[in-house]
């Protein structure tokens, strides 16, 4: 979808505005958008950075590499559990999953969230997540926000 019709999918500055906080002004909240305010230029700049460190033999081995040892990590985890009866919490399992994987490949730091119970990052990232997802609800919440600043309120 994103190959032949890619133009059908720009960021308006709504989306951009929801997950500034979040991500940064980074590739994630650029708009490759024409008729954006800096006509696409950061994100072409940022999508032409990103491509020259994703390159095909660098995702072949390392992404591969560390996908394979988080997955060991998880089939580890199964099965100490497997006859146990206990429960699973696989989307919880996922997450953690995406976290090492990220923080390995991006940013070459083992979070290690797969083996712990509670890691601070992944925690806090967590929880902005939920906390940004709630602005799609609450079209308002900038004022909101603002207003809670101001008044030191939070």
């Amino acid at each position: 979808i994103l190959k032949d019709n890619f133009n059908n999918f720009v960021k308006r500055g709504q989306i951009e505005k929801i997950f500034r906080d979040l991500l940064g002004d980074g590739i994630f909240t650029a708009d490759h958008d024409p008729l954006s305010s800096d006509q696409g230029k950061s994100w072409y700049f940022q999508r032409k950075t990103a491509s020259r460190i994703f390159t095909r033999n660098i995702f072949n081995t390392f992404v591969r590499e560390s996908l394979l040892k988080n997955c060991e990590k998880i089939r580890a985890r199964l099965d100490s559990v497997a006859n146990t009866g206990e429960a699973v919490d696989v989307q919880e399992i996922i997450f953690k999953l995406t976290m090492d994987t990220i923080g390995l490949v991006g940013f070459g730091i083992d979070l290690n969230t797969l083996e712990k119970d509670f890691v601070p990052f992944a925690h806090a990232f967590d929880r902005t997540q939920k906390l940004i997802s709630k602005r799609f609800l609450r079209p308002g919440w900038n004022t909101i926000f603002g207003f809670l600043l101001v008044y030191g309120i939070i």
